[in-house]
């Protein structure tokens, strides 16, 4: 098999629109989208009321390395780059209006987080939904995407904060569903649901986000997946506490996702000590086929890239057995009060039953009004209720289905996770 077997979707024609402009203007020699770090920090700055206070300087070499990789690697196409230049500078925009809160609320540092919830496991092994379902129980908290994206609408008056939580939700709408409408088939967000800590995270621009989801720079993602991710975590908890102060020192615990928190238990552990992880399991060959399109769908969102996902997939392949045998010992080894795993196809069939045993395990009670809670959140996300998901094996380029999953039988095995190709 030679060549990429995934073929994108036609783009809006509104995108083709941009597009056709941003290549007019390289012909003329503009550089229409400039990445320039000088430039980031003064429209984060003037956007934020002249704030110049970023925080500590550590998040300057990977922003360094990310518009180095973006510059070099990445290929972007007019309305791309608009895209991406616009996450960047709402990422320094955060750290700015954190950096001042702190200067201005010194009290938010006796904020406590206690005994968080870290969702994670392997891209599209129903991370989201696990995390969303956990979070409508009324005892725990989750952060929504309008927060993420601007904090500072809680320091608005009252009256504004409702239309700016809808500007807010509006420019995230627009880099995902607006570059690539057939994404919300693939992922559903929303102004008000649950949102991944990837957001946060990227504050210190050292996530997949930016790394392997959004973009291909593998020079980026290759460096990245070797840095310390303590500064990131630091500010993540920083972040926290100042939504918890925000919304009135309520204590309720937090319920985190992101699909690559696992990768970061280490860390995560270290800066949240009494921190408890929800680890998801599918059959990992499902789940990368599943993951190669949607990750195929975002770069050529933002990209004229059409990724060759046989070639990636044969790279995730290689490194695939290790990862998941890091998730036996480290189910193994950790205290079930401070992991849980949750299976794909039993909380398929099983959601709420599934997921009470989690909190029972975390020492989160349960009664009829969880329960309700939960299942009402299960009853308003029907499967497909955006579009149907269609991909197959074809993107993995394999020639013996039952040969690739071998090396991945025993992690199968120790779950109880079965085949579902």
């Amino acid at each position: 098999m030679t060549g990429p077997v995934w073929s994108p979707r036609e783009r809006p024609e509104w995108l083709m629109e941009v597009n056709r402009v941003g290549r007019g203007l390289g012909r003329e020699g503009v550089q229409p989208v400039s990445f320039d770090i000088g430039s980031l920090h003064r429209e984060a700055s003037r956007n934020r009321g002249g704030l110049t206070d970023f925080g500590s300087d550590d998040y300057l070499e990977p922003l360094t390395r990310l518009v180095q990789a973006i510059g070099t690697e990445a290929g972007l196409h007019f309305g791309g780059a608009l895209a991406t230049r616009d996450e960047i500078v709402n990422a320094l925009e955060c750290r700015l209006w954190l950096a001042d809160l702190y200067r201005r609320h010194p009290e938010i540092e006796q904020v406590e987080i206690g005994q968080p919830i870290f969702v994670g496991g392997m891209g599209r092994s129903g991370t989201s939904i696990v995390h969303e379902t956990l979070a409508a129980a009324p005892d725990v908290q989750a952060l929504a995407t309008w927060e993420i994206r601007a904090p500072w609408i809680y320091e608005l008056p009252p009256g504004e904060r409702d239309r700016a939580r809808d500007d807010a939700w509006r420019a995230v709408r627009h880099s995902w569903y607006g570059l690539a409408p057939e994404l919300e088939a693939l992922h559903q967000m929303g102004r008000d649901m649950p949102q991944e800590c990837a957001w946060v995270l990227n504050q210190c621009f050292t996530t997949d986000y930016f790394g392997s989801a959004l973009l291909y720079i593998p020079a980026y993602q290759r460096w990245m997946l070797g840095a310390d991710q303590t500064p990131s975590y630091m500010q993540h908890r920083r972040f926290l506490k100042a939504i918890q102060w925000l919304r009135g020192g309520d204590g309720k615990r937090w319920i985190l996702k992101t699909p690559t928190h696992e990768r970061c238990l280490e860390t995560i552990f270290a800066v949240y000590p009494d921190a408890q992880f929800v680890w998801t399991h599918r059959d990992p060959l499902r789940a990368l086929a599943s993951s190669m399109s949607i990750l195929a769908t975002l770069i050529w969102s933002r990209s004229d890239r059409i990724l060759d996902t046989t070639v990636v997939a044969r790279e995730a392949l290689a490194v695939l057995p290790a990862v998941l045998e890091r998730a036996v010992q480290f189910d193994r080894g950790v205290a079930k009060s401070r992991v849980s795993g949750v299976v794909y196809g039993a909380f398929q069939r099983a959601p709420v039953a599934t997921l009470a045993r989690v909190r029972t395990s975390f020492g989160l009670g349960t009664n009829d009004g969880i329960l309700a809670a939960m299942q009402r959140y299960i009853d308003s996300r029907p499967q497909h209720a955006s579009g149907e998901h269609r991909y197959g094996q074809e993107l993995l380029g394999l020639d013996d289905l039952r040969e690739a999953r071998g090396p991945l039988l025993d992690y199968q095995k120790y779950f109880s996770i079965e085949s579902e190709w």
